[in-house]
């Protein structure tokens, strides 16, 4: 999405989009996984 948007703005893609995209995917990434663990003890008065 990041160097998309910037080819659509600029119509150039440089070296520097290419890190910052990397680097929003790593974090958007790694949000995403630690999402996948459930919470047990949050979970537990629920019932689940």
């Amino acid at each position: 999405m990041v160097p998309g948007s910037y080819y659509v703005l600029r119509q150039t893609i440089d070296a520097e989009v290419w890190v910052l995209a990397l680097i929003t995917f790593l974090l958007i990434n790694d949000l995403l996984l630690l999402n996948q663990y459930p919470d047990t003890e949050a979970d537990r008065p629920a019932g689940g």
